[in-house]
């Protein structure tokens, strides 16, 4: 039975597994899902099988209330609100298209930035879409087990508490509960940072480098996170909440972690484009890690992110894992 009231066309922007598993949680609900995906054979297994042929495979779709379309405008002219989950590689014409052509609610579930500088919602914001209308979803969750109904908490974060309230009574369900969050942008930033420290989380255990060492980077990386916070995108926040702390934990220690299980390959010798075909999946904090490193140098912090260079180096400047995270031992020891 679903778990909401009332009924609302809802559209979701992607076709991958966290698409997936929102688009489940609509439909649970029993709402109208508009659901876009890019390619007329993923939109055609879905709509008529109710299954995602390339992601939660397994998870059954009601179509009863399903329209899944590759037609952008449709999915948008039909929406009351919409949630946009695309990779953040491929997502700058799709919010130019949102900020045109909707008016209406967006939540954004996207761990990465927009052409490399600013995080989605950011992005809207700059571009003068209504902050009001702006809610961010941060975790920490994962597609798979929200999908095998395990319970999950989301964190929701809007400067409007209508918004969170809205999209709570969508989404909300008997195993899957919601935080709320009066901070998009660290929020949004946070679901960033914590990708790119997953990454480099995953290079030590690739490195077998040990239990205690990757404690202590996710440490190094809590803190790291709270300065670039503090400057980046300042509020009054709790940086120990799951939005922050628990995303970034659930991120580096976890089996579903698609960031942490391209750095475990980068650690055991693959190239950054032979970890990708293999996965089959982006990993979010490869394609954000210039624009956060060139954010820390425009903020004068980047001297102090000692953890954050270590995965820079590593992945865009080609030194040796084992050498930096040497060198990021001794910076480590003399803190």
């Amino acid at each position: 039975m679903p778990d909401s009231k009332s009924m609302y066309d809802i559209g979701i922007i992607g076709g991958g597994s966290w698409a997936t598993a929102l688009a489940y949680l609509v439909l649970h609900n029993g709402h109208r899902l508009w659901l876009w995906v890019r390619r007329p054979d993923q939109a055609h297994s879905i709509q008529e099988k109710g299954h995602n042929p390339d992601y939660l495979s397994w998870l059954e779709l009601p179509t009863t209330n399903l329209h899944v379309s590759t037609d952008l405008n449709r999915v948008l002219s039909h929406s009351k609100a919409i949630v946009v989950v695309v990779p953040a590689a491929f997502v700058h014409d799709i919010l130019v298209e949102i900020k045109e052509n909707f008016g209406g609610s967006v939540a954004t579930a996207i761990k990465g930035l927009v052409k490399g500088k600013l995080p989605p919602a950011s992005f809207l914001k700059e571009q003068g879409y209504d902050s009001g209308l702006l809610t961010v979803f941060g975790g920490p969750t994962h597609a798979e087990e929200v999908a095998m109904r395990k319970q999950s908490f989301l964190t929701m974060a809007s400067e409007s508490a209508s918004q969170i309230d809205f999209w709570k009574e969508v989404f909300s369900t008997s195993w899957f509960h919601i935080f709320k969050n009066n901070d998009p942008y660290g929020v949004e930033w946070a679901g960033v940072l914590k990708n790119v420290y997953a990454i480099g989380a995953g290079i030590a255990n690739g490195l077998a480098l040990g239990d205690n060492l990757v404690a202590i980077l996710v440490s190094q990386a809590m803190q790291e996170m709270q300065q670039f916070l503090s400057v980046v995108a300042p509020a009054n926040r709790n940086i120990l909440e799951s939005a922050y702390l628990g995303d970034l934990l659930v991120t580096a220690y976890s089996q579903h972690s698609r960031n942490r299980t391209f750095g475990v390959m980068i650690g055991r010798g693959y190239l950054p484009r032979t970890a990708i075909n293999e996965l089959g999946m982006i990993p979010e904090g490869l394609f954000a890690i210039e624009g956060v490193y060139q954010k820390a140098v425009e903020k004068n912090l980047i001297d102090s992110l000692p953890l954050l260079n270590a995965v820079y180096n590593i992945l865009i400047r080609h030194v040796n894992p084992l050498m930096e995270f040497s060198i990021l031992v001794k910076q480590l020891e003399k803190r």
